[in-house]
């Protein structure tokens, strides 16, 4: 009398063909990364859009300033000299 070993159970065939992953979260992973790609698209888009919006306010706001005239440069140049003088002389302070 011969004596038959039973045959290995087979296991079921994964989504797309090929052998299961060992986790079982092969046809559950597409989805995921495209969510993610998604997510980051969306976050980069609108970063994009606030800071294209947030130029275009500061650039428009920009001509709301008075020119620079004669008063407001001798002003700056004297600002500059002192900053000069307190410089030098924090020097000798050391």
């Amino acid at each position: 009398m011969t004596s038959t070993t039973p045959p290995e159970p087979r296991t079921p065939a994964a989504p797309g063909g090929g052998r299961p992953s060992p986790s079982g979260t092969r046809g559950r992973s597409l989805p995921a990364v495209c969510a993610v790609v998604l997510l980051l698209g969306t976050q980069v888009g609108e970063a994009t859009a606030t800071a294209a919006v947030a130029t275009r306010l500061r650039l428009g706001h920009m001509d709301d300033y008075a020119p620079w005239g004669q008063r407001r440069q001798e002003r700056a140049e004297a600002v500059a000299e002192a900053d000069v003088r307190k410089s030098t002389s924090e020097v000798w302070l050391l």
